[in-house]
Order: C-alpha cells, then structure tokens, then sequence
C-alpha cells in the first residue's frame, strides 16, 4: 500500500518546486516498504502453509501450497508483479519508469482482494471490484498521509521565513509557504475523492458481509467493524478541518496553520494505524452472514 501511495504522491501531488526534497524521501519510503512487503508476504504464505498441513514447515508442503492452491497460484502471480515493481523503482530516475512503477505496484496491491473474503460469497465480481478499489484508494488516503507528513516537515517554515521571503527548495527549515500551499490543495482534492470511493466501496464491502444492520453488534465481525467505522469517521472529521479551515489560511500565508495542520495528519497517520489494524483483523474473522 505504502509503495503504490508513494507513486500516486509522485505522479499526481507533488509540485515541481518541491521535488528536490521529495526524491529523497521517496527513496527512502520505497527502500522500507518494497523489501517489507517481500518479507511479510512471504511470511503470510509459510504461515498459511503451516496452518493448512497442521505441521510444522517443510519443501514438501511448501510445493503442495504453492502448486495445488487458489492462494499458492496468486502468490505466483504476485511474485511476478513484484519484479517490474522493484526495477522500475530502482530506474525511477526516468520518468517513464516512474508510472510503470505505479501500474506495477497497482496491480501488485490490487491483487490482494483475490486473497480476501471477497472471492467466496455470490456477490464475487462486485466485491472483488469494491475490494480492490478500497484497496487502490485506501493508498491514496490515509496511507498517502505518511509522505504528506514527511513532505511538511520538509517544507516547515522557519520562524524567520516571511510568506515573501521564502524560497522554493531550500530545504528543511526553510520551506516556502506558497509551495507548501500548492501542495496541500493537491492532497487536499486527492483526499476528497479518496473518502468517497473509501465509503462507497465500505458500504458495498459491509452489504455483502454483513447481511443486516443487527449484525453490527450481534457479531463479532461486525463489532470489529463498527469501531473501524468510528475511527474512520474521526479521520474524516481531521481531513475536513484541513480541508475547510487550515487550507485556505495555509494559502493566505499563516505559518500557525502549517503547525496545525503538521499535528492533524499525525493525528490522522495515529488513527491510520489503529484501522490497518482492524483491518487485519476483520481478514482473519469470518464474515457475519
């Protein structure tokens, strides 16, 4: 997820007097997010093996996983999704390899719906659909909140720096207001559509899963699923406090409001955590219908 909302910041955020500082946290983002997602991929993948022999690990089960399962052949295909991911970042110097990059870890994030519950009700195509765009989105907003909160403290005016004063590029401590202005507005628009397709495809999601609206606190699943939508709708509360009322006196040149809106997407990336959590959870439950 990080690795796709690191392209998506690429191609569609970040302004041109704010691309010096963003190569070098986008490297950084990438060098921690791409051998994760290896590394916990292939950890999912013993443990789902180990779960289904009920023994402990071996070559033999390992191939029986790999070659005889839904989940051994996706795996398959996501290993192969995860090589153009990889060398496209490494060659992103070009431009050209920086959207094979988003389209090769969009496929490789998209993927992940054919491993959830998406694929075993009679709603599969709209819930694979849903599933998957949930997932893109998700990227998007709030994982994109990450690089946004690098970027800001990137871009951090000095108590010294003037909204005139300031020059684009100079680096932590000296940012420039109007570049940060310019890439708040961007977010601030990506944010918008991403909580719409994030609530459109939920409400799709809990239809298929739920059944009914008593299984939101008759089930396990669905009281899992009704604290996830609480701390969702906290986060939307902060993005429209941004949105609203920091962004346009980030725009008028307030320095106050850049410190403000530094500790709402923190706020934000806390609450972030805690639903990625849920999340995890609710793929381990069985849905309540």
């Amino acid at each position: 997820m990080l690795a796709f909302g690191v392209w998506v910041f690429d191609r569609f955020i970040i302004v041109p007097a704010a691309a010096a500082q963003w190569r070098s946290i986008a490297k950084w983002l990438l060098a921690m997010s791409l051998p994760l997602a290896a590394l916990s991929g292939a950890w999912w993948f013993a443990e789902l093996a180990v779960g289904m022999s009920g023994h402990a690990l071996d070559m033999n089960i390992v191939t029986l996983v790999w070659k005889g399962t839904h989940f051994g052949q996706l795996w398959q295909l996501r290993l192969i999704l995860f090589f153009p991911a990889v060398v496209s970042a490494l060659l992103s110097r070009w431009t050209i390899f920086r959207w094979i990059a988003l389209i090769a870890s969009g496929f490789l994030l998209g993927s992940l719906a054919w491993a959830g519950h998406g694929r075993t009700d009679r709603w599969t195509a709209a819930h694979l659909l849903a599933d998957t765009v949930h997932l893109l989105t998700a990227s998007c907003w709030p994982i994109g909140l990450l690089p946004f909160a690098l970027m800001l403290l990137r871009l951090k005016p000095s108590p010294s720096t003037t909204p005139s004063s300031g020059t684009p590029g100079e680096g932590r401590g000296g940012g420039d207001l109007t570049t940060l202005s310019q890439l708040t507005a961007r977010f601030s628009a990506m944010s918008l559509i991403a909580v719409s397709l994030l609530t459109a495809t939920g409400f799709v999601n809990a239809w298929v899963l739920l059944g009914t609206v008593s299984n939101l606190w008759q089930t396990a699943y669905g009281r899992v699923l009704l604290v996830k939508i609480s701390v969702y709708c906290v986060m939307v509360g902060f993005g429209a406090v941004n949105l609203l009322y920091l962004k346009p006196r980030l725009a008028s040149g307030q320095r106050r409001a850049a410190r403000l809106l530094g500790f709402n997407v923190s706020a934000e990336i806390i609450l972030a955590m805690v639903v990625i959590a849920l999340v995890a959870l609710l793929g381990l439950l069985p849905p309540a219908v």
